[in-house]
């Protein structure tokens, strides 16, 4: 228990609003130690479980305004894996698997232990280099997210040691304000890209993808302004349950709400909205494309478009 009731290793990056949380989180798993400690023994003696597999034997509820409120197991789980006692091992029927990382790590796993300020740029590099081009915001909110301890010293270092660049970003408008990153591995694919040699696709994002994932950034960006509609009653959503936005070659199209029927196996897509200005019929053919690998990676036998699709791009869609 020293671990959590130390906070050692887990969060040290909040801020003072999330310094708060942690020690809320903290206190939270302390009061409910009888739970951690059945869940991570169940794991070491039956191996990988799923959620399912554990009874929630919490005496106080985790408690929030969002759709985690009450769920104490996953809560619990969570948070064991922020802390780098559990890792989810694999799947099964769509669940997660947890198990102990000692058993799921492959025998190569590193495990020098790094100091705080080295861990703070490994993860910066890699955010960036999901990224592609960052400013210190965007960096700080993907990865590790929030968890950037001094990452302003953090980046001037790895520009020092020219692991990373400043760079500019210029539009239509002219220059962007702010200071902007690429990773210095990434020069050679920024020169193969201005020679050619980019090959544009069409394809499906899922609502979590990286992509998108930070909204903020998604609007700057694309001009792409996108809100996930799980939990907005059905009334309310605009663009479906589960829009897909589909990215086609650099610009953020249009939206597909699809739903797989597991019974006749037919997807049917309930919602289809195009962006303004991305009418063209040649989108709508290669939005086709991509709608039907979604359908072959689901097994589907069949497309419906049997929602509200744009009249100019029905044809299209069904040829």
């Amino acid at each position: 228990m020293q671990r959590v009731a130390t906070g050692k290793g887990f969060w040290h990056g909040f801020s003072a609003s999330g310094e708060r949380q942690a020690q809320r989180v903290l206190a939270w798993m302390k009061a409910n130690d009888a739970l951690r400690r059945s869940m991570l023994r169940q794991i070491r003696e039956r191996g990988p479980l799923p959620s399912r597999a554990f009874e929630d034997q919490s005496t106080g509820a985790w408690r929030s305004s969002g759709w985690n409120n009450g769920r104490n197991v996953g809560m619990m789980l969570f948070y064991l894996q922020m802390m780098g006692q559990l890792m989810v091992a694999g799947r099964s029927g769509g669940q997660k698997l947890w198990d102990l990382p000692e058993r799921s790590l492959p025998p190569w796993t590193p495990k020098t232990r790094l100091g705080e300020p080295a861990i703070v740029r490994w993860a910066a590099e890699i955010s960036l280099r999901a990224l592609g081009v960052a400013s210190p915001t965007d960096i700080r909110e993907h990865f590790i997210r929030w968890k950037y301890v001094n990452l302003p010293a953090a980046l001037a270092l790895l520009e020092k040691q020219g692991r990373i660049l400043p760079v500019g970003i210029r539009d239509t408008d002219g220059s962007w304000p702010g200071t902007w990153y690429v990773h210095a591995d990434d020069l050679a694919l920024l020169d193969r890209i201005e020679a050619g040699g980019w090959r544009p696709r069409t394809t499906l994002l899922s609502p979590f993808d990286n992509l998108i994932i930070d909204r903020r950034r998604t609007s700057r960006m694309f001009g792409f302004d996108y809100t996930m509609e799980i939990y907005v009653p059905a009334a309310k959503r605009r663009y479906g349950y589960f829009a897909m936005p589909v990215l086609h070659e650099d610009r953020l199209v249009a939206r597909v709400d699809p739903a797989m029927n597991r019974d006749n196996k037919r997807l049917s897509i309930r919602r289809l909205t195009v962006e303004s200005g991305c009418e063209d019929l040649q989108v709508a053919r290669a939005t086709r494309d991509a709608i039907a690998g979604l359908a072959t990676f689901l097994g589907a036998v069949a497309i419906d478009y049997d929602g509200n699709v744009p009249v100019r791009w029905r044809r299209a869609l069904n040829a």
